[in-house]
C-alpha cells in the first residue's frame, strides 16, 4: 500500500488520540492512536558526488522538507555535507488501541485515518440492491462500455501492430505440420514359373 510521506519534520500523519484503522491479526480494525514513537528518515542527494543515502533525521541540521537543502552527516566520511532531500520517509511505530483493549505497535503501512462508514448504522445487506450488482440506487452503471484500448506500433499504426501481435502469437502457438509418411515401397512382382 503506498502512503504519502511528509512535506516536512513538523508534521506527521497521525496525532496522539487520531481514529485510525490498522491491520490487526490480518485484518483493518478500527482503533485509536495512544502513543507515536516518531522517527523520520530522508534521502539526501550529497552535493560533493557522495551518492544519495538514507539519514535519520537526528543527522540532519535545516528543515526536513522534500526538495530543502541541508547538511547532513555523511554515512561513509562521518562529515557535515550540503545535500538535497528528494524524499522524506516516515518510518516511526505507531501504538493503537483497538476496542477489545489490545494495543499493538504498527509502521506507518499498516495505519490510515478512518474513513466514513459505507453505510448507516440501520442498514442491512437485504436493503441493497444486490440482485443487479451493476446497478444501484441512481441507475447509473458501474462498469461502462468503452472502446477497448489498441496496441499501436513503433509509427502509431494500430492495425500494423495488431497484426504482428496476431503473427507472433500464432507462431508461437502453432505446432509445425507433420512431416509426410513415406509411400509405401511397392510390392514385389510374382515370380514366374
Amino acid at each position: 500500500m503506498a502512503h504519502q510521506s511528509p512535506s516536512s519534520a513538523s508534521e506527521l500523519p497521525f496525532e496522539v488520540g487520531a481514529d485510525v484503522s490498522a491491520k490487526y491479526r490480518g485484518a483493518w480494525c478500527e482503533g485509536t492512536i495512544t502513543e507515536v514513537a516518531r522517527s523520520l528518515e530522508a534521502k539526501i542527494v550529497f552535493e560533493d558526488g557522495g551518492g544519495a543515502h538514507m539519514i535519520k533525521e537526528e543527522k540532519i541540521r535545516g528543515t526536513l522538507a522534500t526538495g530543502g537543502t541541508v547538511q547532513a552527516k555523511h554515512p561513509d566520511s562521518g562529515t557535515w555535507t550540503r545535500g538535497t532531500i528528494s524524499r522524506v520517509h516516515d518510518a516511526s511505530l505507531y501504538t493503537v488501541r483497538f476496542p477489545d483493549g489490545d494495543e499493538r505497535k504498527v509502521r506507518r503501512n499498516f495505519v490510515m485515518l478512518m474513513g466514513r462508514p459505507h453505510f448507516t448504522e440501520g442498514q442491512t445487506l437485504g436493503e441493497f440492491p444486490l440482485t443487479d450488482p451493476e446497478y444501484f440506487a441512481d441507475d447509473s452503471p458501474i462498469l461502462e462500455e468503452g472502446p477497448r484500448k489498441r496496441r499501436r506500433d513503433a509509427n502509431g499504426n494500430a492495425a500494423a501492430a495488431a497484426a504482428a501481435t496476431a503473427a507472433v502469437s500464432a507462431a508461437a502457438t502453432s505446432t509445425p505440420a507433420p512431416a509426410p509418411a513415406p509411400a509405401p515401397a511397392p510390392a514385389p512382382a510374382p515370380a514366374s514359373a
